[in-house]
Order: structure tokens, then sequence, then C-alpha cells
């Protein structure tokens, strides 16, 4: 019987890593994303071995943990803490000691050395993993004509450069977490454009690639790292503060890195990738990197040769493309002149087979082929009418033909279409096919019965080359089904969030209303401390989260008006017209009267701003600025009328 793992974490990156790491491990996985809910599943579920976290909302990791401790039936369950909050040796182990924490690991943490801790803690019997294969050179998926990138799949289906060469074409935001292993990496995209790359993988680090380039001695690495961990500063700024490297060279290398980063997991074969855009992305306008020169490069110098001609295999050699949007695609990226001959060769006239024969790039013909289906950048030219035809539906004219279909295959077609086509409406009861009071037993049977009818290695010949990819969809989400009902706490809470929605959203609700709260009083610490930056950040973040609280927006404008590195017309302006909207929501919000009245009086509109100072001052008798201003303001009158009386008897 497999041991029950439970991971405490409000980030959702940090849980799919881990659900990944510890999968076929002999781990039940189940999760929770705040210490309340953890330990409403802790009481249900009895977990063998718990990861936790300690930033998170509703009850922190540490109050959790002493709750844990208090209770009898608890004192003894391996509670491994992973977090940032401590790095200091001494502390994690006083932290360890006063608390009853098993272990601690900070983040990023080794995720090998983890998941190696936790089988320690709580050993489970398992199967021999198999060894990753160093390179990809072998075919394992031949669907170049999918619609879209699933959020969420393995690589051994859908391979490290189609995903990204998907979300570019999808313009995705967000933050693509990829891991192999005890390898991980997150991706950040806007728009599909990558700008940044984190890696546990140390020969990815700056320091080492300018060694390993020749452009600082391993002397000067170890200096500069001293320096870099002494300072708390990163160590391209010290290199340069060391004269090292210019700002110039430095971009040019944080380039190179991150297309390294990203290009290497282009050979992993094992593995998965999750995609969430739950991570704000910000621009940072330095690492911009063309997606479609990534990809290229990194099949024609990563991947190999015969797996790109497997791929390309299903396409008949007579098939006519065009190139489309040609002087985008010219502009976009750079080529050689040979490249370039080769596109445009697809002029909706030549066969695919002759045009592979007549270039001179070798294989890097069929790197270059392969990219440009993948990034969609062809129109399919329908020899006998010569119309143009959607890529999507392309498989009709450019796969081989298939073998002679039965009645019997005429009907598994038939099924998987019609399945596929309802599969987004249908509930995991419906698709498993049992009653919603279905026990193990019954779920465990028709899950055997729908994975061995729908698994992907059945449909690998090619006279399913149609719905083989269909089938590869209805397979992974008849697994998906069969893993949340067959867990009862999983089983739970579907059922409370698929068949009572409107319960789930006043409960999603509720935790966005506390989550902007919890933001609205951080933005406000920041405020008054004067970082205007971050303060402008959490007030973004909690009007984002709960946009009817005029009070948010209040303070949003209060940190634009105050912020010294905005324009102060600029600010003015746009300050101005959310304190009218403001008002408009709440009009008894004292200090939206008084920041309108500011902005006013800076305007040289006295009348206006006397209105507004006048109206603080009756929300709020406490409100002493604008009490002082209204002062000011009648004193400064009473001035002006006996200077007007006094000039009449000159």
């Amino acid at each position: 019987m497999n041991k029950c793992l439970l991971i405490v974490d409000d980030d959702a990156s940090v849980i799919s890593v881990l659900k990944y790491a510890f999968d076929n491990k002999g781990y039940d996985i189940i999760t929770a994303e705040d210490g309340e809910a953890a330990y409403k599943v802790i009481k249900e579920e009895k977990p063998d071995v718990i990861i936790l976290d300690v930033l998170m909302p509703k009850k922190d990791g540490f109050t959790l943990l002493k709750e844990l401790r208090s209770e009898s039936e608890l004192k003894d369950t391996p509670i491994i803490i992973a977090s940032a909050v401590y790095r200091n040796y001494s502390i994690i182990q006083k932290t360890i000691k006063e608390l009853g924490a098993t272990d601690y690991f900070t983040k990023p943490f080794d995720l090998k050395r983890l998941v190696e801790r936790v089988l320690q803690l709580c050993p489970v019997e398992r199967e021999q993993e198999e060894e990753e294969e160093p390179v990809l050179n072998k075919k394992v998926s031949r669907y170049l004509f999918s619609d879209n990138v699933p959020d969420s799949y393995e690589f051994k289906i859908i391979p490290a450069c189609k995903v990204i060469a998907g979300f570019f074409m999808k313009k995705r935001t967000g933050v693509l977490l990829v891991s192999s292993k005890s390898i991980v990496k997150k991706i950040a995209l806007l728009e599909g454009v990558p700008l940044q790359a984190s890696s546990n993988i140390a020969s990815e680090w700056l320091g080492r690639m300018l060694v390993r380039d020749n452009v600082i001695t391993h002397e000067q690495y170890k200096e500069t790292l001293g320096i870099m961990t002494r300072s708390n500063k990163k160590h391209g700024a010290v290199l340069i503060d060391n004269n090292l490297l210019t700002p110039h060279d430095l971009y040019k290398y944080l380039q190179k890195q991150l297309y390294e980063k990203i290009v290497n997991t282009f050979t992993w074969t094992n593995g998965a990738y999750t995609f969430t855009t739950k991570i704000k992305i910000k621009d940072t306008t330095q690492k911009h990197i063309n997606p479609l020169v990534l990809v290229y490069n990194g099949i024609k110098n990563k991947v190999g040769i015969d797996f790109i001609k497997a791929e390309l295999d299903e396409i008949k050699p007579d098939s006519v493309f065009e190139i489309k949007n040609i002087n985008a695609l010219l502009e976009a990226t750079v080529f050689s002149g040979r490249e370039l001959r080769f596109i445009r060769s697809f002029n909706g006239n030549t066969k695919l087979s002759d045009i592979i024969e007549q270039s001179k790039l070798g294989d890097d013909a069929y790197s270059l082929l392969y990219t440009l289906l993948l990034v969609n950048s062809f129109d399919l030219v329908d020899p006998y009418s010569h119309s143009i035809k959607e890529m999507s539906k392309a498989s009709r004219y450019t796969v081989k033909k298939s073998e002679h279909l039965s009645p019997y295959d005429l009907k598994i077609i038939k099924r998987i279409t019609k399945l596929y086509d309802n599969l987004s409406k249908l509930s995991y009861y419906e698709l498993l096919g049992i009653k919603r009071d279905a026990d193990s037993s019954d779920i465990k049977k028709s899950y055997f019965k729908l994975a061995k009818e729908f698994h992907p290695d059945k449909f690998s010949e090619g006279k399913f080359e149609e719905v083989r990819e269909r089938a590869s969809k209805i397979f992974a989400e008849v697994a998906k089904a069969y893993q949340t009902i067959s867990n009862d706490g999983l089983r739970k809470e579907y059922d409370e969030s698929f068949f009572d929605k409107e319960k789930n959203t006043q409960l999603q609700k509720a935790n966005e209303i506390v989550a902007a709260e919890m933001q609205f009083q951080k933005g406000s610490v920041y405020l008054n401390s004067k970082d205007y930056v971050k303060a402008l950040d959490a007030f973004t973040w909690s009007i984002k989260l709960n946009p009817d609280e005029a009070e948010y927006h209040l303070y949003y404008a209060i940190t634009i008006f105050k912020d010294p590195k905005i324009d102060p017309v600029e600010a003015r302006v746009e300050a101005k017209e959310i304190l009218e909207r403001v008002i408009s929501m709440n009009p008894n919000l004292d200090l939206a009267h008084y920041y309108l009245a500011s902005i006013h009086k800076l305007e040289k509109k006295p009348d206006l701003a006397k209105k507004h100072f006048h109206k603080a001052y009756t929300l709020n008798p406490k409100n002493y600025e604008a009490e002082r201003e209204l002062r000011l303001m009648s004193m400064r009158k009473e001035k002006e009328q006996k200077g007007f009386f006094k000039s009449l008897f000159k």
C-alpha cells in the first residue's frame, strides 16, 4: 500500500514540481495551499510525511507546525520545512529544535536531495527508475498539426522545442515550469517571448559560462563569487564593478545564458512541464530573445536528425507548401543566404521532395523545415484545386495514405472523435462511465478498461494517423479523472468545484478578498517607508484581486501622487482621474477629498480646493491637514480683504 505525502505550499509552480518529482515513487500525493486547509486535510487523511512551506495565507507554516506537534497522534509524523525564510545554519537548527521540524530545506532546494530525504524518512517499495536518455534522437511525437499545446504534459509526448514554439505562437504570458528528475527551471514568457529563466544547474550559472568561454579566469570567478555573497549583489553587477565586464558585454552574455537554459531542455526525453499565469511577469527589457531563432538554433544544435526526420516522415513528399507572411518572417529573424533561398523555395508550386533535394543546407534543411512547421509558417496548397487549406487540417492532404480501414477501425475512429469533441463538457464521472456514488472497485475497473482502450501505443499505426493525438488527450484526461476520483480528498474537492460552482465561486471570491487585504496592508507599510515601487505593486495586486474596494484605488492614487520619480504633471492628471472615480465609488473617504483638494490647489483652483478640504474635514474632524489648509485659506482671504479695504482709503 502506498504511503501518503502531503505538500503544503501557496505557490502552484512549487506544488507542480514536487508532484512530478515524487511521481512513481510510491506515494499518494495530496496538496493544500494554506495552513488552515492543510490542517483539515491532515486530520482527515493522516499523511505519513509532510513537506511544509512557511509563508502562506491564513495560517503560516510555523504556526501550523506548532499546532501539529502539540497533538499526540502527530508528534512523530515527519515534517520537512521547505522555505526561503531562513538561510543561516544556526537559525535553521534552532528552528528545527524549538518547533519540532524533522528537517529544513531552503528554497531554491536541491530537488533530488529532498526526494532522497523523504524516502529516507518514509520508505516505500518502488520500481527501479530508468536512466534519462542524454540526447533526443528517436521519435517520440509526430503531432505537427495540433491546434494547441496543453498547459501541462510530459516531454516524451510533446518535446520542449514544440512547447516553446507553441506558446510563442499563442503569445502566452506566464511562467513555464520544466522539470526532469532533480533539474528544475522556470522560464518567464511575455506574449510568447522568453524574458528570463532560472535554473538549479550550476553549469548554467553566469560565472561558470564565462569561465567556460575564457572571458574570466577561475580565480576571478571565485573572487567575484565571494564579493557577490558578501555584498548581496547580483554576479553581473559585481563583474561590472570589478571591470571584468562592460554593461554591453553583460547584456550579451545574459542573452546567451537565457538561450542555453532553454535549448538545453530540447534534449530531454523524460520530465514534464506545466504553465501558470498566476505569477506576474514584468518586462525587464534586458534579455529579450527571438523565439523563432531560439527554436531553430536549438533544434539544429540539440535535437537529433533521426528524430526530426521521423517527425517529418508523416508528410507526403509531393506536398506543396507556400510560405506565408514572408516579409514579417524575414524581418523577425536572421537567416543565412542559403536559408533564405530555402524559405523562398516554398512558393506554392514546388513539391516538398524537390525543395529538400535542391537545398544546399544538408541536414539543416530538415531542421529549418521542422521549425517552420512548428511555428505555422506555411499555407498548404491543394495540388488539385491550387486553393489554400488551413494547416490545422493539413493531415488530410499531407499525411501518407492510410491502410485500408475495416468497419471495426471506422467504429473506433468514430468513438474517439465523438468522445474528444465532448471531452470538455463531461464530468470525471461521465468520462469514466460511473455513478457519483461508485466505490473504489468500480472506479478502478472502469479506468483500466478505458486506459486499455485509449492507450496511445494502440494508435501508432498509419491507419489511425488522423485520431492518434485525440486518443492521447483522451487517455491523459482519463488518467487525470481516475487519480482525482480514486482519492477521497481530491474527489471531495472536485465534487465541490464541479457540482457546486456557485459555492466554489463564493469561496474563491472570499479568498481573493482576503488576499487583496493582505496586499493592501503590505502596500501601506511600503508607502509609509517611502518605497513607492513596492507600494504601487502591492496596491495594483489588491485592486486586481478586489477591484470593487474604493480604498485600494485611493491608495494607488496617493502613491502615484507622492512618488518623486513620476513626472509631477502626469502624476497629478492620473491621480486626479482616479480620485474622482474613488469618490464616485465611495464619497465618504476623507483622504480622497483631501488629495483631490491638494491637486486643485496645485492647479490654482482655490474654490474647488476649499470645497474638498472642507468635505475631508467634515468627514473626519481628525484630518488635521485638511483643517490646517482651511485655516490657511481663511487667513489668506482675510489678508487679501484687509489689503483691499486699505487700498480704498489711500
